[in-house]
Parts: C-alpha cells; structure tokens; sequence
C-alpha cells in the first residue's frame, strides 16, 4: 500500500463496499442506482478509496481486464470537477496508465485528464426474482475444457474471459451436431451478483436468437445459486445485445468512458 502524504487524513481512505439493497455505501457515502459501484467494484476496491461530496475514486486493477501492470484511476459521480480533484489526488498516490468515469463527466474534465482511444459502455442488471421461464433444453452446461468455446469467442472482439479463467462458475452453449455455435458464461463477483460475460454466437448463426437463450440460461443458473442479481458490461454502441437484454429484462444503468492518459497527467 502506497503511503498517504501528510495533507490527507486516515478518514479519506475507505477499506471497501457494503450495501444496502441497490445502494452501495462506501464510507458514510451512499451511492444510489450506480450498478458498476454496488455489483461488481466491490471486489476491485483497493486502498485507497477517496470520497468527497458523494463522489468515489480508487485504482482498477484486475488481470482479465488489462494487460499486466496496468491500473486505472476509476471514479463514481457526475461532478467533473470533484472527479478531476480524485483523480489528481490518486495520482500523488501511485502511477496510473488510465481513467474510467461516466460518460457526462468527460467534456467538464481537463485535457490532460481526457480518455484518449475511448471505449464508451454501460452496465445492467437483472432481478433474479423475474427469472420465471423454463429450463431451455437446447441449452446446455459445457465443460471449461471444451476445445470449441475458444475458437467461437475468437469471433467477438469483447470476449475477454476465456477457457483458462479460473473463476468462471458456469459454461454453456447450444450444440448444433457438434459444432458449437453459442456460447456465454458467468462468474460470482463478490457482491454476490452473477457475472455474464464472454456471450458469443458464430457469425453464421446470428439473428436466430441464440445469444438470447444462452443468457436467458446463465440467468437460471444465477437464480439456483441464489445469486442477488445478475450484472454485465458491454459496448455502449453495440445495439444488437442491447436488443437482447432488453428482451430478457435487463435495466440498462450509467454509461462509462475508459481511455489511457498520459502517465504524467
């Protein structure tokens, strides 16, 4: 853990992430209805955490999700001016190569603290209490170890968890005479959401509804794992899987912007 300098106090370093129902509460700062903060930042919430005027910053660092050794300074709030002073001071604090804010924050911040190469996305979720449709029979639960699932993701450009990841609880995909040609996948976060991630479908097999039934699945199995929730992440701009968890019954949340900064920003 990186030192605190003199001028900041220990009350300005928060351990980590409680909640009540859909608020997530960091320190004696509650966050209302931010799905990024209360489902899955749980379990990224390293010292230090800052929280100022209902704002809060911490460095990212998780492995599947940047390449090693990469930290980026994260902040929840829409104030442009309180997220520049977090990120000015996480930056006294230790080196970042990055910042993820909301997208309404992006145009009141400083140029050098701008997203360059941006990737806008958004966050959803799912009451697992409206997970009320039968079991899928085509559908099925595959072996982590199945040789198919990594060449299938090779097709999507935002399919960052892979075969090798440990901390994937369910595999599944629909088989067509053998050729596998949907897939999907979910892990537990430490909030205790259901994590979907890596949804493919062969381009060949696309528009059929697919995608669809293989979250539709990984949403049954949250619900038998008494998972709270249902969390996932995807390109903002990408309208087609925002068509499909509309139709499950996702609620689309906040809208982020990640991009790389100048070290010496």
């Amino acid at each position: 853990m990186v030192a605190k300098p003199p001028e900041m106090d220990d009350s300005s370093t928060i351990p980590g992430v409680s909640a009540v129902g859909d608020i997530a509460v960091v320190g004696d700062i509650a966050v209302v209805g931010d799905a990024y903060l209360r489902w899955r930042a749980a379990g990224e919430l390293t010292d230090p955490v800052l929280v100022e005027d209902g704002h809060v910053a911490w460095c990212w660092e998780r492995d599947h999700d940047a390449p090693d050794g990469q930290a980026w300074a994260t902040v929840v709030g829409d104030d442009p001016a309180v997220a520049a002073a977090l990120i000015d001071r996480l930056a006294r604090l230790r080196v970042f190569d990055g910042v993820t804010v909301r997208e309404a924050v992006v145009p009141g911040l400083p140029q050098r603290l701008q997203p360059q190469q941006p990737g806008r996305w958004c966050a959803w979720t799912l009451d697992v209490a409206e997970v009320a449709w039968p079991a899928d029979p085509v559908v099925v639960d595959l072996d982590r170890r199945d040789p198919r699932i990594d060449p299938l993701l090779d097709h999507s450009a935002s399919a960052y968890v892979r075969t090798d990841d440990p901390l994937v609880d369910h595999w599944v995909g629909v088989d067509d005479g053998g050729m596998l040609v949907a897939v999907g996948a979910s892990h537990r976060e430490v909030s205790g959401a259901a994590h979907v991630v890596s949804v493919c479908t062969h381009p060949d097999r696309r528009g059929q509804g697919l995608a669809e039934r293989v979250v539709r699945s990984l949403a049954q199995r949250a619900q038998t794992d008494r998972a709270p929730a249902v969390y996932l992440e995807m390109f903002a701009d990408n309208e087609a899987a925002r068509r499909v968890y509309r139709r499950v019954g996702f609620t689309e949340h906040a809208t982020y912007v990640s991009g790389s900064v100048p070290r010496s920003a």
